[in-house]
Parts: structure tokens; C-alpha cells; sequence
């Protein structure tokens, strides 16, 4: 089927409009140059081959609409733009569905999904800035999903991805947002959590990923090189922001911002392990991040602003502490108004504090000018790890911050400590 034309002003005249239960099926392919419209419920479109939007040259975008409980389904390949002419195509799915077998593709164009729609494709590719966006419209209303079947992948490859009002998007392979692709999840206008669940890995190396009011995102495990991903629960109301990660969590010259009560969990940690540097923050009442495995700051930097706390539990290592020599922290900088809470140490000790900052790792405390008021580095949740600090390679620098220090040498230089309206006992 070809629904292809052009009339003498210059304008795409072809139209296809199905209503009233009606089918229209074809075991070939369907190029679309017009405007394609199913209007209610229960009229269907059935395609064997490929769908694509094939302009004819005209002024309009080659368009689908699938309305009101009305169906499509694509036993091969579906695409929204026309990637010859570099035409950008346009598909809107609203409260019914589209399946498709084989490769979504909607490189350079718009893909819809609002009011209970529901896509399904074999893998997907959303490109030279192509746009998705879910949305449910009222809380009443059924929620938007899309989903990627048989374990393939989500390409969000300098795309924008936007999963707002209680959709969700499935993954069942690997999601890549590379190339400044941007994936945000809002969850503003429904009392559910937008939801993002990757199987896979997530990897958002050069993409930013945010989650926003409530939303949640969960992956396998995630890559963050070169990223940015925010996890912000302003304007959250009872729902919490929330990343799972189940295993790895490689933060390799990526930043990853927890602000406002947002939460982060994941099964490891590495922060800048591959040298090309990692940022963690942690700012704002409530934020926090939890790591139940191995926790690596070599050659990344973490802050934790008052109010907010980063945990490596019982079943971690902190791999920093005692890697060279018992107690001594060896690679990264910690910047800590919160809490900064880990178990063991490199060697599976509990209860290792810091008795030595290594060359090259930074310390620095933050603080309202009293012990009460500044943060701490601890191993049980009570204790301050840095009281019997005795040797200082590095740098370590109070802001505002109280330390008491009980050395069971002298051999800590006093020198060696920035001040800044702080105090060293």
C-alpha cells in the first residue's frame, strides 16, 4: 500500500481514514507520505511487511493516528520518518495500541503515546533528535507504556525520551543514551511513579538521564561515562525519586546529582576507577544513596551536604581504606556536611577508622561552627572514624567543622590542616 500524493499547491493530499470497526490489512509493506487515521474502537491495521513514512515531497509530515482503542500491528519494521529526504515523520498512539515485531525506528521523529496507549516493538531507536513522550492525561486514565520485547535494545542515541504522568517505559535488553540523548522522567499530574525498568545495562555515556517528582528507574546495572544523571524529589508530595541499580554502578567521569531527598541504590560502586574522574553529590534534607556491595573512590570525588547520607553496608567494602597500609585512605576526595557511612574496609576489617590520608586523596568537613553541626565519616553510624587520625599525605580542610583528634602518636602535623573558622583539637 502506498498513500502517496501531491496536489498542485504543494501539499501532501494523500488521506486514509478508517472508522466504524473497520480492518485494513495488507501482507506487504505500507509507504505513508499522507496522513493515516484510525478513529475508534476496534478498527485494526494489519501490515506483513515494513511501515514508512516515504514523503512525497510536499509541505506536510507524513503522519499516523491510531485513536480510541483502535490497533495497528507490523510483522516487520516499523519507521516514522522518511531518513532518504531527511523528512521528519510523526506517529501518535492515543489510548490504543501499536505492536510491532521487528525495529522501531524514530530517528528524526515524533512519536506519541498519550491516554492508555500502548506500543510494543522488538527493539528501538530513537535518534537525530527524535522525540517520544508518554503521558497520561488525568489520573483516572489508564498509563501510557512502551515496551521493548525479547531482550532488545533501546536506543535513545542523541534522542530526547520523555516519560511523564505516571508512564512507564520497558526495556527487556540494554538502553544506551549516548551523544547528549536526553531520557526525563516527571511524574507531575498522577499519584503513580513514571517508570523507566531496564533489564540490562543502562548506559548513559554522554547522556543526561534525569528523574524527577516521584519517578523511579530501575536497571541491571548502569554505566555513567561522561553523563549526567540528576535523581531530584522536589515537588514529590508522598512519592520519593528513586535509581535501583541491582548490580554495578560505574560512575567513570559521570556526575551523579541526588538533591532534595532523592535516592540512589546500587549493588557496587566505582567512582572515576578507570582515571578520567566520577562526581557524586548529595545535597538537601532527606537525599541518599545506599551501596550493599564494594564501594571505589579512586579517582572520583564525593560530597554529602547536611541532611544527607551515603551508605556502604554490612556485605561492602570500602576499597579505599587500607588498600596500601591498615588504615590509611589512599585515592579520591570526600567533601562531608552529612554522614559518609562505611562498614569494612579494604581488608574486611570492621571498625577501621582513619588513621592516615594518603598523597593525592582530599578530606574536607563541613560544618556550623559545632560538633553537632559537622560532618561525619564514620563505621557504625555513631562513631567518627577520623578521631584517631595520625599522618596526613593529602589534605584535609575544616570548613565551619569541629574535629577532635586523639592521635596515640604526635606524629600528626598540625601544618597540614586548612582552617576555615573551624577548629583542631
Amino acid at each position: 500500500l502506498s498513500n502517496s500524493g501531491v496536489d498542485s499547491n504543494g501539499v501532501d493530499s494523500a488521506l486514509v481514514t478508517l472508522s466504524g470497526g473497520s480492518t485494513l490489512g495488507t501482507t506487504g509493506n505500507v509507504m505513508n507520505g499522507g496522513l493515516i487515521t484510525a478513529t475508534d474502537s476496534g478498527t485494526t491495521i494489519t501490515v506483513g511487511g515494513n511501515y514508512a513514512s516515504q514523503s512525497a515531497g510536499g509541505s506536510n509530515t507524513p503522519t499516523l493516528q491510531l485513536n480510541s482503542s483502535s490497533a495497528m500491528t507490523v510483522g516487520g519494521q516499523f519507521s516514522t520518518s522518511d531518513l532518504t529526504l531527511l523528512v521528519a515523520g510523526a506517529a501518535t498512539i492515543s489510548g490504543s495500541s501499536l505492536g510491532v515485531t521487528g525495529a522501531l525506528a524514530n530517528d528524526l521523529g515524533n512519536l506519541n503515546i498519550n491516554t492508555g496507549g500502548t506500543v510494543s516493538a522488538g527493539s528501538l531507536t530513537n535518534a537525530l533528535n527524535g522525540t517520544i513522550t508518554l503521558n497520561t492525561l488525568g489520573s483516572s486514565q489508564a498509563s501510557s507504556s512502551l515496551t521493548i520485547t525479547g531482550g532488545g535494545a533501546l536506543a535513545n542515541d542523541g534522542g530526547n525520551l520523555n516519560i511523564n504522568a505516571g508512564s512507564s517505559v520497558t526495556a527487556t535488553g540494554l538502553l544506551t543514551n549516548l551523544s547528549g540523548g536526553q531520557i526525563t522522567l516527571d511524574s507531575t499530574g498522577s499519584s503513580n511513579a513514571s517508570t523507566l525498568g531496564v533489564s540490562g545495562n543502562l548506559g548513559n555515556d554522554g547522556g543526561y538521564l534525569t528523574i524527577n517528582t516521584g519517578s523511579l528507574v530501575t536497571a541491571g546495572t548502569l554505566t555513567n561515562s561522561g553523563g549526567q544523571i540528576t535523581v531530584d524529589s522536589t515537588n514529590s508530595g508522598s512519592l520519593t525519586s528513586k535509581l535501583g541499580v541491582t548490580g554495578s554502578l560505574a560512575n567513570d567521569g559521570g556526575t551523579l546529582n541526588i538533591n532534595n531527598g532523592g535516592s540512589v541504590t546500587a549493588g557496587s560502586l566505582t567512582n572515576g576507577l578507570s582515571g578520567s574522574g566520577g562526581s557524586i553529590s548529595l545535597t538537601g534534607s532527606g537525599s541518599q544513596m545506599t551501596v550493599t556491595g564494594s564501594l571505589d573512590n579512586t579517582n572520583g570525588s564525593i560530597s554529602v551536604g547536611s541532611g544527607s547520607m551515603l551508605t556502604s553496608t554490612s556485605t561492602g567494602n570500602f576499597t579505599n581504606l587500607s588498600l596500601n597500609s591498615t588504615g590509611l585512605l589512599s585515592g579520591g576526595t570526600y567533601t562531608i556536611g552529612g554522614t559518609f557511612q562505611y562498614a569494612f574496609d579494604n581488608a574486611n576489617n570492621a571498625n577501621q577508622g582513619i588513621t592516615g590520608i594518603d598523597t593525592n586523596t582530599g578530606v574536607a568537613l563541613l560544618g556550623d561552627g559545632t560538633a553537632a553541626g559537622t560532618g561525619l565519616i564514620t563505621y557504625d553510624g555513631t562513631s567518627n572514624a577520623l578521631s584517631g587520625l595520625q599522618t596526613n599525605a593529602g589534605e584535609l580542610a575544616l570548613f565551619g567543622a569541629v574535629l577532635t583528634i586523639t592521635p596515640s602518636t604526635n606524629s600528626l602535623d598540625r601544618k597540614s590542616i586548612r582552617l576555615n573558622s573551624s577548629h583542631a583539637n
